[in-house]
């Protein structure tokens, strides 16, 4: 059997061209799945470099907040009020030393609400062993630490909320306990000395003393909304 030699010729021209076509298209596969990837990173880079539209700050009293229309997503920070601590005294003779104020209880997620919402910030404990207010926007709220005793009972109160919620760290005698926006106040103070420390920024417990001593209040809570 023999073949035609233009026939074979035109053969192998067209496998040329079938070999070059594939070799074309594997390099442009292998540019646009490049390009994909750079596409990704820029758009990873762009989300993680993106500013907010408005942060909104809340560090006391009570009122509504009103969403800007264009805002998809939000950030939103809430943290409880800081427990006072408790104030020592005396038991007959016996001086009795109370405990520091836990700090409140704090929540961050990411949200998408929208047209209004009512908030209220939490005040701090005020007076011995008082518990810190409770943080609230909209249907989320956290709970402010319990006030520092002398029975060791200033666990935070069970949480009202949402989740994804941190417990406030819990006072030890005469020291109130840290939030991650505040240090608690230290009062080792003997008969109404005044304190060692106040406590400071937010959601901070206050110190507690010694018998017949003072205390330092709590911090108030806060509220922040990052609106995207």
């Amino acid at each position: 059997m023999s073949f035609d030699p233009i026939t074979n010729a035109g053969v192998k021209a067209l496998q040329g061209q079938v070999n070059t076509v594939q070799a074309q298209t594997t390099a442009l596969t292998t540019k646009l799945a490049q390009i994909e990837s750079a596409l990704a990173s820029l758009n990873t880079a762009q989300a993680s470099s993106r500013k907010p539209l408005r942060v909104t700050e809340y560090t006391s009293g009570a009122g509504t907040h009103t969403f800007l229309p264009e805002s998809t997503h939000q950030y939103i920070t809430l943290v409880g009020a800081g427990g006072a601590g408790g104030a020592g005294y005396l038991s007959g003779s016996q001086h009795i030393q109370n405990g520091g104020g836990s700090a409140g209880y704090e929540l961050r997620l990411r949200m998408a609400l929208t047209a209004t919402a009512a908030y209220q910030v939490g005040a701090g404990g005020g007076t011995s062993g008082a518990q810190g207010g409770r943080t609230v926007l909209g249907a989320l709220a956290v709970s402010g630490g319990a006030g520092g005793s002398s029975d060791r009972s200033y666990t935070p109160p069970p949480q009202v909320g949402t989740g994804g919620v941190e417990t406030g760290e819990a006072g030890t005698f005469a020291k109130g306990g840290n939030s991650t926006m505040g240090s608690g106040g230290q009062c080792y103070g003997l008969y109404g000395s005044i304190p060692l420390g106040y406590a400071t920024g937010y959601g901070a417990g206050g110190g507690g003393s010694y018998g017949p001593g003072g205390f330092s209040p709590g911090t108030g809570g806060y509220i922040r909304i990052e609106e995207y």
